[in-house]
């Protein structure tokens, strides 16, 4: 209660100092949404979605058109798997270099 508290708190401070700046805030469920989004005119998301679908979700409450959001949001799906590989790659070749080197001190003794 005090985090969904302390939230409602930064976001009206925000809301008095910056009336016309754009906002997203964390809620804490479909309740506070609605509360936060009524009240202080801010885009409220539950961010218990996963990653993609909470960028997809603040580009769009940002007021992004949908055709931008996808090729951004597709963007870095391509960029985070290209980084998965590079790390998964990496780890078989430290791997393979230890199996390597474990076998090599097996035939020495």
């Amino acid at each position: 209660m005090e985090s969904r508290n302390r939230t409602e708190q930064v976001a009206a401070s925000m809301r008095t100092t910056y009336p016309n700046m754009p906002m997203v805030v964390r809620a804490h469920d479909e309740q506070h949404v609605k509360w936060l989004e009524e009240t202080l005119n801010v885009k409220a998301l539950v961010p218990e979605m996963i990653a993609v679908r909470f960028g997809t979700a603040v580009f769009s409450r940002l007021g992004y058109p949908q055709d931008e959001v996808k090729a951004v949001i597709q963007e870095q799906i391509t960029l985070e798997i290209a980084e998965i590989g590079r790390e998964t790659d990496q780890a078989n070749s430290v791997k393979g270099a230890a199996e390597e080197s474990a076998k090599g001190d097996e035939k020495k003794s």
